[in-house]
């Protein structure tokens, strides 16, 4: 869904302060969603990725891109 700009700039501190609340009573409930496996954890942190559809984190917004989101907006 599409929300106006000043609910989508306070969902970050709307996310912190949940995950804040749910370390304050729950600290260790990440535990059981984690199986041990070295796939749980990413090896290259902030690091481009690579998948499906790009590159993720991979420099500037390309004008393709630009035209692209724009036609998902107008529709």
């Amino acid at each position: 869904m599409q929300f106006d700009i000043p609910i989508q700039a306070q969902v970050p501190s709307g996310l912190a302060a949940m995950h804040n609340f749910m370390m304050d009573h729950d600290p260790n409930d990440i535990d059981h969603h984690l199986d041990g496996g070295e796939d749980d954890f990413d090896p290259s942190p902030g690091q481009p990725q690579e998948n499906k559809f790009s590159t993720l984190a991979d420099g500037a917004i390309t004008q393709a891109e630009k035209n692209q989101a724009g036609m998902i907006l107008h529709k």
